[in-house]
């Protein structure tokens, strides 16, 4: 597919021009073109930071907190949220015990059949994260530490209006965290919902799919699992696109 004639994508998450879910667009025969709904500022810890070595888990619900921990290898098992953030702690060379396919509540169902009461469990997470995951372990008996790993940050709203005036033909949504921000631009306007007529919402998982309903309106596609490569292809399914691979989507 000629570049010029693919289709442009909004990926709405901070990462650059090359980022994961920007060549898992291209490799669906998309045109992405990023304008981050929020950013993000890792939290600098007094002292050395977790004591590893005390946990038997660590629960990561997105790969901005592994990127922002850098976690090193310990005794701990981990467990994490999607594809995506599994892949970022492979990256660093951890092995992940759990990979959970429904957000935060479905990895805490996973985490309940493995953890014990009694059991150190170590949660980085954001400043705007929701408490659920960590109360209902804490109901089991488990000694949860839930420490803000890093900040959620506002970002120009004018580029946002701006990009999704322009008439894209999807926007991706990775992150409840990118919703609000977009929902947060567009509540200065008359008619917040105006400038989504016609273009496709393309969420990533059931956590982002709740803030979608909540705050804008339902998605269009879901991807089949928290996975970049997923959502792409929900789009690619959506919009009817031959990927890199010659084959047609949807």
């Amino acid at each position: 597919m000629n570049p010029s004639k693919a289709p442009r994508v909004l990926v709405t998450r901070p990462e650059g021009d090359d980022g994961p879910l920007s060549r898992a667009l291209r490799a669906v025969g998309a045109e992405p073109v990023v304008v981050p709904a929020f950013s993000y500022a890792p939290m600098k810890f007094d002292g050395p930071g977790p004591d590893w070595s005390s946990y038997d888990w660590v629960a990561w619900t997105s790969a901005v907190a592994v990127d922002a921990l850098a976690p090193p290898r310990s005794r701990a098992s981990h467990a994490a949220v999607g594809a995506s953030t599994a892949a970022a702690l492979e990256e660093l060379g951890i092995e992940v015990a759990v990979v959970g396919e429904r957000g935060a509540a479905g990895l805490a169902d996973d985490l309940m059949k493995r953890l014990r009461s009694g059991d150190r469990l170590l949660y980085p997470r954001s400043d705007r994260a929701d408490s659920g995951f960590a109360t209902r372990l804490r109901q089991a008996g488990v000694m949860v530490d839930d420490p803000v790993a890093y900040r959620i940050e506002p970002v120009d709203p004018e580029e946002i209006r701006s990009a999704l005036a322009s008439g894209p033909s999807a926007v991706t949504f990775a992150s409840p965290s990118a919703v609000r921000g977009t929902a947060e631009a567009l509540a200065r306007q008359r008619t917040a919902g105006a400038p989504l007529a016609g273009t496709v919402l393309a969420s990533i998982g059931p956590t982002t799919t709740a803030a979608l309903c909540e705050l804008l309106r339902a998605p269009d596609v879901v991807a089949s699992v928290p996975a970049f490569g997923a959502l792409a292809r929900a789009v690619a399914d959506a919009l009817g696109l031959a990927g890199q691979d010659g084959q047609r989507h949807g």
